[in-house]
């Protein structure tokens, strides 16, 4: 899977395999750089599997390779848990800047000196924007675009292998067309969700304080942190617009003092003509019938039979990290507290607060009217019991009317 002009997720190759090991892998990644050709501006992310980081080491030394941190994070939690130790791992990896990786990475190593210790034997390259190189011109650090597609595959997973690939070119040929069409109706220069991204950046941009220094060289102040922006080499010191080519908002303040329009600084891989022609290709039709009656095609044997380790499943399993609602948080959303200490960071079994002394006190007496003893079988003034009075319907009834 890979991202189009509008940042969403575009389908580059499919293939069925036995099970995902080492041979598969370099089978697969094989046929993947004969058809795309050179890898040397291209980024790959995966989900840190054995066979796929050797695969990687062994046929493409050199390639861009990262670690999804959302995987990265799975295997941190099986032995250093904690809200705060969560969030500075989160904020290491999303800053862009080298100083502010050191600040967080700092901030971990006081909270738990094992978890930093653990987290510094992963390069930093393969897992925080601060090392990312910015020739694929892209700052992702998860693969959500692989787990969409295989939500998105779901209703195929069960089917026989022909039957699957149709299912799959069926939806294919269907997506295209759709994003063609949609395309058609937008008339401007950049992709739509990409001028929503640079309209914000924009509205940030207000806040900034240029000093032009010549050459297309400007010193940007903002909430009192200074940047320097070079136009002419579209970098800018924060390195927001180095790995994602979208101008960051010291950038647009000077594209605005030298009365130029931001959306000319960006790359020509987000404008609406290079989306067009990503989805140019067609997907060419089989028909399934002369499939079935060709001769000259050899008898597809099935795959030999895997048993694969418990119990089958279907549908994809959702992680605790995974919100389960859009309008409903789960609890790794929230901020954990004590219902002792009442501080964040901790619950009841793990506080260190000494238990309260309890003082053995008696219960409260109960106030009102003492119930009546007997319920059901109380008499009247003439002695006899109210449920036969109901059921005879003699005294009472006359006595009213």
């Amino acid at each position: 899977m890979s991202m189009d002009g509008n940042s969403q997720m575009f389908p580059v190759a499919i293939a069925v395999v036995e099970c995902e090991t080492r041979d598969s892998w370099e089978w697969f990644m094989g046929e993947l750089m004969d058809a795309v050709g050179p890898y040397n501006d291209i980024s790959f992310i995966s989900d840190r599997q054995k066979g796929l980081v050797e695969t990687f080491e062994r046929m493409m030394e050199g390639s861009d390779h990262r670690f999804c941190v959302r995987h990265l994070y799975e295997n941190f939690k099986l032995r250093f848990k904690g809200q705060q130790l969560k969030i500075q791992l989160w904020e290491a990896a999303r800053a862009y800047t080298e100083v502010d990786f050191q600040q967080h990475v700092t901030k971990m190593r006081e909270l738990n000196v094992e978890a930093h210790d653990w987290l510094t034997k992963v390069p930093v390259h393969l897992w925080s924007r601060s090392a990312f190189t910015d020739t694929s011109k892209n700052d992702l650090v998860i693969n959500n675009i692989c787990e969409s597609w295989n939500v998105v595959i779901v209703e195929a997973r069960d089917k026989p292998i022909i039957y699957m690939l149709e299912w799959i070119k069926r939806h294919l040929i269907l997506r295209f067309q759709c994003k063609r069409e949609w395309m058609h109706t937008q008339f401007r220069l950049l992709c739509p969700d990409i001028q929503k991204a640079l309209n914000k950046v924009t509205q940030q941009a207000c806040m900034c304080k240029v000093h032009y220094a010549g050459d297309d060289k400007y010193e940007v102040q903002c909430y009192g942190i200074s940047e320097a922006v070079d136009l002419d080499k579209h970098t800018c010191s924060c390195r927001v617009w180095n790995l994602t080519s979208i101008p960051c908002r010291h950038a647009v303040a000077c594209i605005f003092t030298k009365r130029d329009s931001p959306e000319s600084y960006v790359h020509p891989f987000y404008h609406r003509e290079t989306y067009m022609k990503c989805y140019s290709g067609m997907i060419f039709l089989i028909p399934m019938g002369m499939l079935m009656k060709a001769d000259s095609i050899d008898t597809l044997l099935p795959p030999h039979y895997r048993k694969p380790t418990g119990r089958p499943k279907k549908v994809k399993n959702k992680k605790n990290d995974n919100p389960k609602g859009l309008t409903k948080l789960n609890r790794s959303k929230e901020s954990l507290k004590c219902s002792k200490c009442k501080e964040n960071g901790n619950n009841s079994r793990t506080c260190k607060l000494p238990e309260p002394l309890v003082i053995d006190r008696p219960p409260p007496k109960r106030g009102g009217r003492p119930p009546s003893v007997g319920r059901g079988k109380t008499r009247g003034p003439d002695g006899m019991p109210a449920r036969e009075r109901g059921r005879r319907g003699g005294r009472d009834r006359s006595q009213r009317t």
